[in-house]
């Protein structure tokens, strides 16, 4: 899946850290990750610590043993904010490359904001970064829903328009910034996949997105879904806005409202196209709705069809019969 914009992350993280809730940050190398953190705490006026977890000795976890009166007490990690500490953002970066019992201690900071004997102060936020579990990254497996459930996940993804920004803010002219967007735009660097580790959706969840949903009510639809999306997966987040009473329909397909199709995100679209697909409804829906469609819709569309062909082979035929160009532009 396409990563959620630079500047919606800004947006979406200076509420979420704003309430306290642990972030999950996937991007590739180079995005721009810990430049966001830094920036929202500036921005807030909170201190932002950083740890690399992957540097992390079993005697950084909770602290080197030390005997006092005959008894055996930890030394508080330099890494660890103090009690008295306000307002820290701790940037936990490098999650998926730390050995396995940093993030178990880790599961345990994020949930209970302890760590061995050490108590965290309340007010303390977590961030955490790591690059995407694919070709090209040596990361270690992070398919621990127990830990993953403990954050809001945002997959990151940089684009022209946010970079050409960042730059100009550095001081660099048009003239400098365009051939070097060129460069990476032709490299397919602004378009490239994300994918999003397996979500579950149960009571914590729920609630969770419950709560987060009062901070966002009041951002576009597109970035609600993302952020839903990331708390429960994407079946969730549909789950989710169908109890709004706001889902998006077969018949907003049937009757032709490309308006309001138009407002909906785009994992939204397709599932309700694959459902017509499905059905075998291909045929009624009007041209004109067909036409709206992006190239990107009809890619994805094409993609999930493939992932259970004998689920729509017959839709899969008669869209090819009613709407051939969807297989040329996908």
């Amino acid at each position: 899946m396409k990563g959620m914009r630079i500047s919606d992350v800004k947006v979406v993280l200076r509420r979420l850290v704003a309430i306290n809730e642990p972030v999950l940050l996937i991007g590739h190398a180079g995005v721009g990750k810990t430049q966001i953190v830094r920036q929202i705490g500036e921005e807030l006026n909170r201190p932002v610590k950083t740890v690399i977890l992957s540097q992390l000795e079993p005697g950084d976890l909770i602290g080197l043993p030390v005997s006092v009166g005959g008894r055996t007490e930890f030394l508080r990690p330099s890494w660890l904010p103090s009690e008295d500490e306000e307002n820290v953002i701790l940037f936990l970066d490098e999650l998926n490359r730390a050995p396995l019992y940093v993030r178990q201690g880790i599961l345990q900071l994020v949930q209970e904001k302890q760590i061995g004997p050490h108590t965290l102060p309340k007010s303390l936020s977590i961030v955490a970064a790591m690059n995407p579990d694919m070709e090209g990254y040596q990361v270690n497996d992070l398919s621990d829903r127990a830990l993953l459930s403990r954050f809001v996940v945002i997959t990151v993804q940089n684009s022209a328009e946010d970079l050409a920004c960042y730059l100009r803010a550095k001081g660099y002219t048009d003239e400098e910034i365009m051939p070097a967007i060129d460069v990476l735009e032709k490299r397919g660097i602004f378009s490239e996949d994300i994918p999003m580790p397996k979500l579950d959706c149960n009571p914590r969840t729920i609630e969770r997105a419950l709560r987060v949903m009062r901070c966002i009510a009041d951002l576009s639809q597109e970035l609600q879904y993302e952020v839903l999306a990331g708390i429960m997966g994407m079946a969730a987040a549909d789950f989710m806005r169908n109890i709004s009473g706001k889902q998006l329909k077969v018949e907003d397909f049937l009757e032709g409202r490309v308006e309001k199709i138009a407002e909906y995100p785009l994992a939204e679209r397709i599932t309700v196209m694959l459902r017509i697909i499905q059905e075998g409804l291909v045929e009624k829906v009007p041209q004109k709705v067909l036409d709206a469609l992006s190239d990107e819709d009809w890619a994805s569309i094409l993609r999930n069809m493939k992932k259970e062909p004998s689920k729509y082979f017959d839709g899969f035929m008669q869209l090819r019969r009613v709407y051939p160009r969807a297989f040329e532009v996908a």
